[in-house]
């Protein structure tokens, strides 16, 4: 899976980094190195919490 990921300079200083195909799945770093580092370490939670979800919801039927 490809995932597209959005970086923006922000004015104060640092990046903004998000991912726009999955809701909530955002960071930021004070370079673009710390940035990235960060939203791929957000990507594996967000995908961690999916699945953890979905077995709730298996769970719970």
């Amino acid at each position: 899976m490809k995932l597209e990921v959005v970086l923006e300079e922000q004015e104060e200083g640092g990046y903004v980094v998000y991912v726009e195909n999955l809701p909530g799945c955002f960071s930021q770093g004070e370079t673009i190195e710390g940035a990235l580092r960060n939203i791929a370490e957000a990507i594996s939670l967000y995908f961690e919490t999916e699945k953890q979800r979905k077995r709730v919801s298996w769970s719970l039927c």
